[in-house]
């Protein structure tokens, strides 16, 4: 059912549109992020980078990706140049980063989620 909206080529252009800004963001941002290390990517190579990080969810692992999001992006970086300390130290800062964002917005949507739900009751 959920793939029936894709026969809209308004919605199928939409989706493919907001998919490509999303890569492109993340890929920019992975660029500007390995300058806190010292480093640099290219675009080519930061979206090479985030399709692995995002093919290696597909392998189980510990909650939150914990060895196999470090060991997949050692793994891309070093050919690009990196050292393994470096590669190691910018996936963990990325991943420090992204936890921090989530929390933020969750507990953000979990206090407004609690004001409109105190709204509601009765008493």
């Amino acid at each position: 059912m959920g793939m029936r909206s894709l026969h809209n080529t308004r919605k199928l252009v939409s989706f493919i549109l907001l998919t490509a800004v999303i890569w492109l963001l993340d890929g920019l941002g992975n660029m500007l992020g390995v300058h806190i290390i010292s480093q640099s990517l290219s675009l080519g190579q930061a979206l090479i980078l985030l399709a692995a990080l995002g093919l290696s969810s597909a392998i189980s692992s510990t909650p939150g990706y914990i060895g196999v999001y470090q060991f997949v992006a050692v793994s891309v970086l070093v050919p690009f140049g990196f050292s393994r300390p470096a590669a190691l130290a910018y996936i963990l800062i990325s991943q420090g980063i992204g936890y921090l964002v989530v929390s933020f917005w969750r507990l953000i949507g979990l206090w407004q989620g609690n004001r409109t739900n105190l709204g509601n009751e009765t008493v």
